[in-house]
């Protein structure tokens, strides 16, 4: 119902039965076209062609079909010579095949990589912003592990199959497809490559001086320019273990699943400045911050670190001459007086950046996604890479938000 209908109207299609059998309605009645167009050289089917043709009629619809036979093999030309069985009987035609007119189907593109034309799409598929910073890693990338025919992929491909791999966390079976090699020869090379990539984009998370620090500082860190760096923890959902031992070290009762936790440092300015190791998502981050070793890294008696509630890391680093800014505890009172509540604001207000950050990186599909354990032995180098990558794209902060 309420299917529109057609402007011309189709002519049914004549079934004629005849001895049980299925005969097409313009079926050719015998065989002299047959003999009429084998014998009919090429000058008089060029002036059968010249001819004015009529609309065709029930009476020459034989002579209209000879029309049609001469048009096609005019159109094939000289060229191949072969025998086609006629629906009639056993009589044959010469027909004909032009060779030197072929089609051609262009140039097929051999990997997705030759595919990626634009920035944008450069960005989509492996979360770098310009070719600059493409051909800025190949050729760190090349230096540090030259061509090899190991492998039938080039640094080229093997680079951004490995950043494809994080950027939008493709499994290798399709990463196969895409690059044209087995599934095992694509976890192999992003196995090698990440280790190389994490080498090459080490640099980007470089420890700044007090000095860059002071003379980016953010106007909502204005009541907070003593502060170095900004901490905070991340998770990462990982597959379960088979061991009962790693199970339980990996367990994150804030998160209810089983997770990798990174401690990250954060500059005002939105740097990212430091990173540590992995560790199992039940270590606190107390014990995180302990053994990174980033106190120090700390000026006694100058600078500041900023943490939230849950960095309860206040003993150490009085111990280090170094003070801590965390929003204020409610403890025994049952309501913020008016100065807490401000500081609260403040502080929130300076620590956001933070997460915002932690939200760029986890931009990374890998990282938000659950990781299997096959790929926890290179997961200090995935966030590395993540890391630096993050450092390398856009300002967290606008120019118009500094001092």
């Amino acid at each position: 119902m309420n299917l529109p209908v057609s402007s011309v109207e189709k002519s049914p299609v004549v079934v004629h039965r005849r001895h049980g059998r299925r005969e097409d309605p313009i079926k050719i009645q015998s065989g002299g076209l047959i003999k009429a167009v084998a014998e009919c050289d090429e000058a008089n089917i060029h002036q059968l062609l010249a001819s004015p043709i009529d609309e065709p009629t029930k009476d020459s619809s034989i002579e209209t079909q000879e029309i049609a036979a001469a048009e096609a093999l005019i159109s094939l030309g000289d060229g191949e010579v072969r025998g086609v069985q006629c629906s009639i009987g056993t009589q044959c035609v010469k027909e004909t095949r032009d060779f030197g007119c072929q089609v051609s189907s262009g140039d097929f593109l051999s990997t997705v990589a030759d595919m990626i034309a634009s920035e944008r799409n450069l960005y989509t598929m492996t979360g770098l912003n310009s070719f600059l910073q493409l051909a800025s890693i190949l050729s760190l990338f090349s230096e540090l592990q030259p061509e090899n025919t190991r492998y039938s992929l080039n640094n080229k491909c093997k680079v951004i199959l490995t950043l494809m791999k994080m950027k939008l966390n493709l499994s290798f079976a399709v990463l196969a497809i895409l690059f044209g090699c087995t599934a095992t020869t694509c976890k192999n090379i992003f196995a090698g490559t990440a280790m190389v990539l994490a080498d090459c984009l080490r640099p980007a998370l470089e420890w700044p001086s007090k000095d860059e620090v002071l003379k980016r500082m953010p106007k909502c860190f204005d009541k907070f320019r003593r502060v170095r760096v900004v901490l905070d923890c991340t998770e990462v959902r990982m597959s379960k273990f088979r061991c009962l031992r790693c199970r339980i070290s990996s367990y994150s009762h804030y998160k209810c699943n089983h997770t990798v936790k990174f401690m990250i440092g954060v500059t005002p300015a939105g740097v990212i400045s430091f990173l540590s190791e992995a560790y199992g998502g039940r270590a606190s981050d107390k014990k995180i911050f302990e053994e990174s070793g980033l106190v120090n890294m700390l000026l006694p008696y100058i600078d500041e670190v900023m943490v939230d509630k849950g960095f309860l890391i206040k003993s150490i680093c009085e111990a280090h001459g170094i003070n801590v800014i965390h929003p204020p505890f409610l403890r025994k009172a049952k309501q913020f007086s008016k100065a807490d509540a401000l500081a609260t604001s403040d502080i929130a207000k300076a620590r956001v950046h933070v997460e915002r950050v932690i939200d760029r990186v986890k931009r990374f599909k890998i990282l938000s996604d659950t990781v299997p354990t096959t790929l926890l032995p290179y997961i200090d180098q995935i966030m590395l890479i993540a890391c630096s990558l993050t450092n390398l794209s856009s300002p967290v902060l606008a120019d118009d938000k500094f001092l």
